[in-house]
């Protein structure tokens, strides 16, 4: 039976259900499964006649632009969620570290702050994408 974009989408939350259970193997692997995602449509909007394919009106650009865009909120959640983590852990006296003489805790909040700053470049880039949408979806052949 072929793949359909439907059983795709099936198979993930199979594999990966949105409210759980979770795991560290399962965190792991959506995360790298997204990260496998993006580089498909960097190739799929490559300058190329591939390009042509897969985005052939600019109504289908506008469609991934505003999905870049919910990507990008979500991503801006899970740096700030994965930045309170490290504060978590900075907490943790059982926290070490190797190779420096750096504390680990100061270590784990230095991640903590680049996590958070990362976090804000993201919501610009959200608020761009927005824009970026909205003059997109003006647009047609």
């Amino acid at each position: 039976m072929p793949t359909t974009i439907e059983t795709l989408h099936d198979h993930v939350e199979s594999a990966l259900p949105q409210y759980g259970p979770y795991s560290s193997e399962h965190t792991q692997t959506a995360a790298s499964l997204a990260s496998e995602l993006v580089r498909y449509l960097n190739h799929a909007t490559n300058d190329t006649r591939d390009a042509v394919q897969a985005l052939p009106y600019p109504a289908i650009t506008s469609s991934v632009i505003a999905s870049a865009k919910v990507l990008t909120q979500r991503l801006e959640q899970l740096l700030g969620q994965l930045a309170d983590r490290e504060d978590q852990h900075a907490a943790d006296p059982e926290l070490r570290s190797y190779g420096r003489n750096t504390p680990p805790a100061i270590i784990a909040g230095t991640v903590a702050e680049d996590l958070r700053a990362a976090a804000q470049a993201v919501g610009q880039a959200t608020e761009l994408l927005e824009r970026a949408h909205n003059g997109a979806a003006r647009l047609s052949v």
